[in-house]
């Protein structure tokens, strides 16, 4: 027994509670509980620090992502807005990644994830420090000059769908799509059913010196394949979830930066105010 055959052996109980949803008969009751599955299939296997949850998130503008499924978020420094049971409002700069949740993914439904997808990729995050040893707090070594220079990642953007159009109809439904930006587009999108992973390619060369196509985990990517991956396929999607939060390096919202201009013009708001101050002697 190893890592990847605990991951296979998921497989088989996300298959019996998604044939066991077949029973509700109420669609956005039958999607919530399908959302359930995905998110319950995935948490037990994120370290303890991740918290999954849908919701909205926002960034230091105002900006304001369309309603997300499952956000993968820092669940021990994150200052995020709770909603009742699961629906959060998230600060972008405390997000790793979102994952839309398919019962079926036609052309329509790939279009709204799509739409979901990019209405969250276009958000603004501050860049973490390269001296953070967590999100709020950083340090300094004398004599260390910091790389800023190193590889940031954006938050990721995956679509899970249980059932779907077939692969390369998918493929072809992407390229028809209307995006400002590719990097917009998702970083993979799982077909369960089909037991079929499309990946972003790049034509490359590799460390050995031979040119090719190659799966490519960045934005800096050519197109779209789509790989037969059999019953590694609930394992890719899981480790690729932790390999995209791995490459992000998250911060926390500066609440002082937000919370000092407020106080600062409810003291300089009127001439009343002014009679209240203290002046030591």
């Amino acid at each position: 027994m190893n890592y990847i055959d605990a991951l296979r052996k998921i497989s088989k109980k996300l298959d019996a509670e998604f044939n066991e949803s077949e029973l509700i008969t109420h669609s956005p009751s039958k999607g919530a509980f399908r959302e359930y599955i995905v998110k319950n299939c995935i948490r037990p296997f994120l370290p303890d620090a991740y918290g999954i949850s849908n919701g909205e998130c926002f960034d230091y503008t105002g900006a304001v992502s369309k309603q997300l499924d499952a956000v993968i978020y820092d669940r021990l420094y994150s200052y995020v807005i709770p909603y009742g049971d699961d629906f959060i409002q998230f600060p972008y700069e405390s997000v790793y990644g979102n994952i839309e949740i398919k019962s079926m993914l036609n052309k329509d439904e790939l279009f709204k994830a799509l739409d979901n997808i990019e209405s969250f990729k276009k958000l603004t995050r501050k860049r973490a420090e390269a001296a953070q040893v967590i999100p709020n707090r950083s340090f300094d070594i004398k004599g260390v000059e910091w790389n800023e220079e190193g590889n940031y990642y954006e938050p990721f953007g995956i679509i899970f769908a249980f059932g779907s159009n077939k692969p390369e109809s998918i493929i072809k439904y992407l390229s028809e799509k209307s995006i400002e930006n590719v990097k917009y587009l998702p970083n993979i999108i799982i077909l369960y059913n089909e037991r079929t992973i499309i990946f972003r390619i790049k034509y490359e060369e590799n460390e050995n010196g031979q040119s090719g196509w190659y799966v490519n985990f960045t934005d800096d990517f050519d197109g779209f394949v789509a790989i037969p991956c059999g019953e590694d396929t609930l394992p890719i999607f899981i480790t690729s979830v932790l390999i995209y939060s791995s490459f992000e390096r998250i911060s926390s919202m500066d609440i002082p930066e937000l919370i000092n201009p407020i106080i600062d013009d409810a003291l300089h708001r009127g001439e009343s105010y002014k009679q209240c101050i203290y002046k030591k002697k």
